[in-house]
């Protein structure tokens, strides 16, 4: 029977019912950004902010004690990150990254004593 002498709410349904599959193309595969922080060359624990260039989304994680932290099912966008100690205070250092769909993105972050928090009499932070 040709599909002209069918009802419509049946062709709708036979539409639908192919377009269905195809829903799960068009939603932005999450990513994950993977950030190791140093200091002078030696691995160093802090959080890290995240934050997207239009102030939507905001994360916070804390590097383990080898100084990884990951963010886990990013969108993708451009989002910058952030470096703190444990007491808030925020180093300089901010990175921004283009994130893609699908990307697991790798990032690399040397802190200097220039980025060093600092205490009222502008000296560094020991830590």
């Amino acid at each position: 029977m040709p599909l002209r002498h069918c009802n419509p709410r049946i062709l709708l349904a036979l539409l639908l019912a192919a377009l269905l599959p195809l829903q799960s193309c068009f939603d932005p595969e999450p990513a994950t950004i993977v950030v190791s922080v140093t200091l002078q060359g030696l691995q160093r624990q802090c959080d890290i902010l995240l934050e997207s260039t239009d102030g939507r989304i905001s994360r916070r994680t804390t590097t383990n004690i080898r100084g990884i932290g990951e963010f886990k099912h990013i969108l993708p966008g451009v989002y910058e990150l952030r470096f703190v100690d444990g007491k808030d205070k925020a180093w300089p250092a901010v990175r921004e990254v283009d994130v893609r769909s699908g990307q697991v993105l790798p990032l690399r972050v040397e802190l200097t004593e220039e980025d060093a928090p600092r205490t009222e009499d502008n000296a560094p932070v020991k830590g």
